[in-house]
């Protein structure tokens, strides 16, 4: 019993940090983005 909800948790833990490691790349995605269409807007202005 002690041993199956530790492996429950293990995977638990697992997926929660394949999720937070998708969010995080989405995020720092989002920000490349970001920058690149700072970069293009400050070309455009001069």
């Amino acid at each position: 019993m002690v041993w199956e909800d530790f492996i429950e948790a293990k995977r638990c833990a697992m997926i929660e940090s394949m999720i937070f490691k998708r969010r995080c790349k989405k995020r720092m995605i989002d920000r490349n983005v970001q920058s690149k269409t700072r970069l293009i807007d400050g070309l455009q202005n001069r």
